[in-house]
């Protein structure tokens, strides 16, 4: 699966891993989810791709979390364990969402 070019900011909290970049959000996926009712896995997120984001009209939209001086790809999956999706975004943003509203664009698909 193709990953996208725009998520190149490193993470506050740890530079060697990338949070997003300008419009632009990492996108991960719990492959262990369970709906509200289903009994609950362990499981693990994992990277769906660099999509196109912007603070007017978020991806993820069901929840927030922001770190703006420690924020890693680790401290957003503990933050986001009850949601399907989480993204990490601009260094230290935090996005959440259960169910994905619409198609995200990879930033690679972006016409410039």
């Amino acid at each position: 699966m193709p990953l996208g070019s725009g998520c190149n900011t490193p993470c506050a909290g740890a530079h060697s891993e990338l949070c997003g970049g300008g419009n632009a959000i990492n996108l991960y996926e719990n492959t262990a989810y369970q709906a509200v009712g289903e009994v609950p896995a362990v499981g693990s997120y994992v990277l769906r791709g660099c999509y196109v984001d912007s603070a007017a009209s978020r991806t993820l939209q069901d929840g927030v979390y922001q770190d703006w001086s420690s924020m890693t790809v680790q401290m957003c999956a503990e933050k986001a364990s009850s949601y399907r999706y989480m993204g990490v975004e601009y260094y230290g943003l935090v996005t959440l969402v259960f169910r994905l509203h619409v198609r995200p664009t990879l930033t690679g698909d972006v016409i410039h």
